[in-house]
């Protein structure tokens, strides 16, 4: 803007042969729609220091960028669904094609609102926009393609539209909830069956782990918790799964650790045997395992499982790698109905922290409790169909640009041969 004010007087506007009703209007349109779009998430993104100025500082939610961004989305929807029914520089060619994909787009506008997807009349027009935008633009692309010259244009066009549809869709009809899961008991939220099953430790901090059912669609969701490097806090990793027509997203905030003893946890000295349930660990030395790969130290904790009619020795560790990154390696036992682990060594009387976990350990009277934010987000995968479509485009164009300039090329060295094998017929015709 500051370099087209300080030129201005410099820009000599010269004569014109578009209409206003051509494509050279259309795409100017674009350009002053976009740049319009541009300056509002400017403002939006700038919020922090405008209001600093004035007050204290406070930044834009989501609703702002739905209130202005979405008319934005409309407008280029529109002028994408006009653009193949015009010609260059003046006069409509496809009447027939913007009438018919006008009246669809009408059509889809009414059976969403009878059907009572939804009543706001930007959301009509966006999705009344998006279906008339690919109907006239994927006939284009179809015909072309029939003709044996597919024009990478109008695929980008088919694919901005099913973008926009996509975010708008997956943003503004997203479901979402607050849970609260204590660990063992399963929650119902938004029509899904959620379990906290357990906390897994790993090298950069520990996985918490919640099986999600919904009918007969199963899956675990690892949410990973991390510490970084010279860092305070912790990094928390949301799990997407996706599905063909949603994607779910199970989004960890916060972990509240039980006040109460761990009902399987349990303290041995060397020598020492005690009783888990039906079980009798007994503790018998630390196994110092060396320096191994990458860097690696492992310590483990020699065990005798016993139980009525068998016994197994088992080691779990703890592994220290390069930069201090400590994790366990758990331990399994009677046939994989129990585990267990090291939560911690006392070095002051050789004593080792266990943590025993399977169904034999009873529920604790005050468990753990994940605090996760569970939400669906629909659609969401035409948004990523249309990102790829106009990547896609983006090299056809430039695969038939580089075809039409080696013709060009060609030609051009076939008429420069052809003028070298020519020059002396025409000199002997001249003497």
């Amino acid at each position: 803007v500051f370099l087209l004010a300080l030129r201005w007087r410099d820009i000599r506007p010269g004569k014109s042969f578009s209409k206003v009703y051509s494509r050279s209007y259309l795409v100017a349109l674009v350009v002053v729609v976009l740049f319009v779009g541009g300056v509002l998430t400017l403002i939006g993104t700038s919020a922090p220091l405008l209001t600093r100025v004035t007050g204290e500082a406070s930044a834009v939610g989501l609703p702002y960028y739905f209130r202005t961004m979405t008319p934005v989305a409309v407008a280029v929807l529109v002028l994408l669904a006009l653009f193949p029914s015009f010609r260059w520089n003046h006069g409509v060619t496809r009447p027939v094609l913007m009438a018919v994909g006008g009246g669809v787009g009408v059509m889809t506008a009414a059976v969403l609102l009878a059907a009572g997807v939804t009543s706001e009349p930007i959301y009509l027009l966006l999705f009344g926009g998006a279906v008339w935008a690919l109907v006239a633009n994927g006939y284009v692309l179809w015909s072309s393609w029939r003709k044996g010259s597919v024009q990478p244009a109008y695929l980008a066009h088919v694919g901005l539209a099913l973008a926009l549809v996509g975010a708008a869709v997956s943003a503004g009809f997203e479901r979402k909830q607050m849970v609260n899961l204590p660990m063992g008991q399963e929650v119902q939220a938004m029509g899904y069956a959620l379990t906290f099953a357990k906390t897994e430790q790993t090298v950069k901090g520990f996985d918490c782990h919640v099986e999600v059912v919904d009918g007969s669609e199963r899956f675990t969701a690892v949410l990973p918790h991390e510490f970084p490097r010279n860092q305070e806090g912790v990094m928390k990793k949301p799990h997407v799964e996706k599905f063909a027509g949603h994607d779910v997203y199970v989004s960890p905030l916060a972990l509240e650790e039980s006040k109460g003893k761990d009902p399987g946890g349990m303290t041995l000295g060397k020598g020492e045997s005690r009783q888990m349930e039906k079980y009798t660990v007994t503790f018998h030395d630390f196994d110092l395992g060396g320096h191994g790969g990458d860097d690696m130290t492992e310590a483990g904790a020699l065990l005798t499982v016993a139980w009525d009619g068998g016994s197994e020795q088992v080691r779990p560790a703890l592994q220290v790698r390069s930069g201090n990154n400590l994790s366990t390696v758990p331990a399994v036992f009677d046939g994989g109905r129990g585990t267990v682990q090291i939560a911690g060594v006392r070095p002051d009387d050789g004593s080792v922290m266990l943590s025993f976990a399977g169904e034999f350990v009873p529920a604790a009277a005050d468990p753990s409790t994940l605090v996760i934010e569970l939400s669906e987000k629909p659609l969401i995968n035409l948004f990523w169909a249309g990102t790829i479509m106009l990547f896609g485009s983006g090299l056809w164009s430039m695969r038939e640009r580089r075809r039409k300039r080696a013709v060009v090329d060609a030609l051009g060295a076939g008429e420069d041969q052809s003028a070298d094998q020519t020059g002396p017929v025409s000199a002997k015709i001249s003497a």
